[in-house]
């Protein structure tokens, strides 16, 4: 009976052996899966890091609302001044049309 008895705990032995050894496959199985959730987290975070710097970086060259209204004005000054000067254009090429008619009305003859 005493070679049974050893046969049945050696048994549960490698029953206990074999239950600890799954119980720690999956503890590993488990904490490398969260490790590889983990590093893909950290991948993705990265990226989100790497554009926000960017868009940071970009919008510190963007002008400001004070900036914007200046431009503004200053377009419309450069308006005003280019309806001044299409005024002024539009008077010169008059001039120039009525001296062209003189010239064509003159007699052209007496320039040589």
């Amino acid at each position: 009976m005493s070679v049974d008895y050893l046969r049945i705990g050696l048994q549960v032995v490698t029953m206990i052996g074999a239950a600890i050894a799954a119980l720690y496959a999956r503890f590993v199985a488990r904490t490398k899966a969260t490790t590889t959730r983990i590093d893909n987290v950290d991948a993705r975070v990265d990226d989100v890091e790497g554009r926000v710097l960017k868009a940071e970086s970009d919008l510190k060259y963007t002008p400001s609302n004070a900036e914007i209204k200046e431009l503004h004005k200053d377009i419309a000054n450069l308006r005003g001044d280019m309806r001044e000067i299409s005024g002024s254009l539009t008077g010169l090429r008059r001039a120039v049309d009525l001296m062209n008619q003189h010239l064509l009305k003159t007699d052209t003859t007496s320039l040589d």
